[in-house]
């Protein structure tokens, strides 16, 4: 779980290793210290630009957090992060960007997993 502390308008970001290839894994909790973002509606933006593409999640923070259900799969790479809040009134309160690096997996699809070959202890035992 990814944990974003919220002091006024600065984004802290205090995580685990984040590993690409996960799916429907990633969670995030929001902990917002101050009353300004109190009755907000409030968004995380999180974006990875290449050479060729963007890629951008934005994704509703609900109770403070972001559940597997929002499907936030984030490939390898560096990654930005913003917060933004809106409340009915019109007042837009945002944060400074912090980055995450997602590692690189071992893995070679994102489907299925592949079949792993039989250790030596399996093999002799058939």
């Amino acid at each position: 779980m990814m944990t974003f502390e919220i002091i006024g308008q600065r984004l802290v970001l205090s995580s685990p290793v984040v590993v690409e290839g996960s799916i429907d894994y990633l969670t995030a909790e929001f902990l917002f210290h101050d009353a300004d973002w109190r009755g907000a509606d409030k968004w995380a933006h999180f974006t990875k630009t290449t050479k060729t593409k963007t890629v951008e999640w934005d994704i509703n923070i609900l109770d403070d957090k972001i559940d597997k259900e929002a499907h936030l799969n984030l490939d390898s790479g560096t990654w930005k992060v913003f917060v933004h809040g809106s409340t009915l009134d019109g007042t837009r309160i945002t944060t400074d960007e912090v980055e995450i690096e997602v590692s690189r997996t071992g893995m070679r699809s994102y489907g299925v997993l592949e079949e792993m070959p039989l250790s030596d202890a399996e093999q002799i035992s058939l």
